[in-house]
């Protein structure tokens, strides 16, 4: 006969597996469906560069090595994209502050203009999707996602 303790640690492990499993699901059926929506192509920009706007936005201005790392590409494919985004003024390389050696890369205006207009219908589309749940879980999951976004981003600094 099993404890209450036994089948208490039983029920966790059958919980954990389940969210293990349908976390792991997520992350390719969101890619999928948001390569499905209207591509960035049709602003003009493709995925690697609305991304790279995307992450300037995040982390703000920072050195070409920080960016290349979090965007986990190698420096020389981060060169070829910032060139571009430079190019057609969407990003920019301006002097560090503290170290004349280094140079900071950033998001210039246009590129958040570009950055909003590519995202405006992937929003819309999200709003979309999310109208089909019930209020009470748009509810939890508005509290819940920002809970995983933490969880997640502490457990990547801890390991950097």
């Amino acid at each position: 006969m099993r404890t209450a303790a036994a089948i208490s640690a039983v029920a966790a492990v059958s919980d954990d597996q389940a969210l293990i499993e349908a976390f792991e699901r997520l992350g390719p059926v969101y890619l999928r469906w948001v390569r499905s929506q209207a591509g960035p192509e049709a602003t003009g920009l493709s995925v690697a560069r609305l991304r790279m706007l995307g992450l300037l936005r995040g982390l703000g201005p920072n050195p070409m090595g920080v960016i290349a790392r979090e965007a986990g590409i190698s420096a020389r494919t981060l060169t070829a994209l910032v060139d571009r985004l430079e190019r057609e003024g969407l990003a920019q390389r301006i002097p560090h502050p503290s170290d004349r050696r280094a140079t900071l890369i950033s998001i210039t205006d246009d590129g958040e203009r570009a950055l909003r207009a590519c995202l405006k219908p992937h929003r819309a589309a999200v709003a979309a999707l999310f109208r089909e749940f019930p209020r009470a879980d748009r509810a939890a999951l508005t509290r819940l996602i920002p809970m995983l976004v933490d969880a997640i981003e502490a457990h990547t600094l801890r390991k950097s």
